[in-house]
């Protein structure tokens, strides 16, 4: 009897033995994956070092977006004291020097802190100085005649709808996009300053951030001519250039044809 007693104890203890040993397992096991450490740029075990990040680089630009760069040749001559004499003189009493771009109200989107409301470049390729004024006008049709200037709209026009008698006024309730750029080719040794000059022209509609002198093709295979650089923050910018007749607009962005 003592015998069967002390087997079946002995059984009993081998199976109580056996179910501890099996709960003890999974334990153990995530025990060991607890302290397994995660692959990293330093340790990536046998993964790609590409893959970690380490903080210091910025995978995209949402967020933080690119420093804004004035285009070459943006920084023209200091703007004359008497520029806005000149306007007056030149194309009435209406046009105000946009001296600045801000008018006064806050905008969600920061604006450019390059602005440049004067340029000089010999833009119609005749060798004698021009002149480009940034400005703002309600009314820039209404003393053409009187003062013998030529409103154009080259944005317009170059998408298939350009008559400034219709289009002149559309960005006059838009802070950031109601300016009138003034050209005035210059004329003998005054240069944009002669009493009389070559021409003049208020350029409506035009996209832009911020001014610069650049250099186009005006023509295919033919020389570089300087241009007006229309740069925006959120394009690839664009351009107005004299062809011999008129002005033209291009967008940097599909090329230069």
């Amino acid at each position: 009897m003592r015998k069967l007693v002390i087997a079946a104890f002995i059984t009993l203890s081998s199976f109580l033995i056996a179910q501890t040993a099996q709960s003890a397992a999974p334990a153990t096991t995530a025990q060991t994956k607890s302290t397994q450490k995660m692959p990293s740029k330093d340790d990536p075990q046998g993964y790609s070092k590409d893959m970690f990040d380490d903080g210091s680089k910025i995978k995209t630009e949402l967020g933080h977006p690119a420093t804004y760069t004035p285009p070459s040749g943006a920084v023209g001559k200091k703007m004359p004291d008497d520029i806005q004499e000149i306007v007056k003189a030149q194309f009435g009493p209406d046009f105000t020097v946009a001296a600045e771009k801000s008018n006064g109200l806050k905008y969600v989107k920061p604006q450019a802190d390059t602005w440049v409301p004067f340029l000089v470049a010999d833009l119609d390729g005749d060798g004698v100085e021009d002149a480009i004024i940034v400005t703002r006008c309600q009314k820039p049709m209404a003393k053409a005649v009187d003062y013998n200037y030529t409103v154009v709209d080259p944005y317009f026009t170059a998408n298939g709808f350009g008559d400034p008698k219709i289009t002149a006024t559309m960005n006059n309730d838009d802070p950031n996009q109601n300016f009138i750029v003034l050209i005035i080719h210059g004329s003998g040794a005054e240069a944009w300053r002669a009493t009389k000059p070559k021409s003049k022209f208020a350029v409506v509609n035009l996209p832009f951030d911020s001014l610069g002198i650049t250099h186009v093709q005006a023509k295919k295979k033919g020389p570089m001519s300087p241009a007006l650089a229309l740069d925006e923050a959120e394009s690839s910018g664009s351009v107005i250039f004299w062809d011999g007749k008129k002005y033209k607009w291009r967008d940097l962005g599909g090329g230069n044809f």
